[in-house]
């Protein structure tokens, strides 16, 4: 392959390479951050969808995308990972408090330490 036939591929390829988010540029949108927020609270699908005034195949779409944008494949991973990357500012106290009420005293301070790391 000539230098020119190369310069061209490398060209077309920084093109097509997906753009990664930055600082500045939001990992999810503002409505996915609403239902994660929803979600971390314990509603289901058809909860949120109530709270959001949308469908619960909508909620189901919002969250298909939401794995996919967080490389997860549970709700629980997804409101982790959103805690993680501070998508979602929750109080530490709200969470174990929801957590404790949902899922028992094991299960919440796990919550919690994963959050914490």
């Amino acid at each position: 392959m000539s230098r020119a036939v190369a310069r061209l591929v490398l060209a077309q390829m920084r093109e097509d390479a997906p753009s990664v988010p930055t600082a500045s540029t939001p990992i999810v949108s503002e409505r996915e951050r609403q239902v994660i927020e929803q979600l971390a609270r314990g509603l289901s699908y058809s909860e949120v969808g109530s709270v959001l005034d949308i469908s619960s195949n909508t909620v189901r779409s919002y969250i298909r995308t939401i794995y996919e944008k967080l490389a997860v494949s549970s709700k629980t991973e997804a409101v982790l990972v959103a805690l993680r990357l501070g998508i979602l500012i929750d109080n530490p106290q709200a969470l174990f408090a929801n957590a404790l009420e949902r899922f028992g005293a094991r299960q919440a301070n796990e919550t919690v330490n994963a959050v914490a790391r």
